[in-house]
């Protein structure tokens, strides 16, 4: 083998070692954010328009969901986050995912997911299409301030 491709492939194992493959995180770290915005929350049989606040850290590029508020008439005051805190892990550029996100309420009865796919914008802001089970939704566009967006 020449001298000169072996100290090349011996390179290339040492950067694909120190650079995994799909290595994604959250930016900028070490920061609390929030992010209110309207959503819809479907049933199955219905659906209701309200106001969510969540709050979250991202200390070191994997997320933290540690609270989540409903506002706005009838049953959305009655909605409830379950199984906080929500990790929310960067799965691939402008990807995540929101692992036991659940839900419970009169409304919504009991709804969980055990990965939330989201999509997340270059402003930071995070789109939610989402089914839960049983036969639960959730649909939305948040910003998070500060923006919280995908790097690899």
């Amino acid at each position: 083998m020449n001298p000169f491709a072996a100290i090349g492939v011996a390179g290339l194992t040492v950067l694909a070692a120190a650079s995994p493959a799909g290595a994604y995180s959250f930016s900028p770290t070490n920061v609390t954010f929030i992010a209110t915005g309207p959503i819809t929350l479907d049933n199955g049989q219905a659906s209701i328009g309200c106001t969510v606040e969540v709050k979250g850290n991202n200390k070191t590029g994997k997320a933290k969901i540690t609270r989540v508020f409903f506002f706005g008439a009838g049953s959305c005051t009655t909605t409830a986050a379950t199984g906080l805190p929500w990790q929310v892990l960067a799965t691939g550029p402008g990807a995540g995912k929101i692992k036991n996100l659940g839900l419970t309420g009169p409304f919504m009865g009991s709804c969980a997911s055990r990965n939330v796919s989201i999509r997340v914008g270059p402003a930071g802001v995070w789109f939610f299409n989402t089914r839960l089970a049983p036969a639960c939704a959730i649909l939305g566009d948040l910003p998070t301030s500060p923006p919280i967006t995908v790097v690899p």
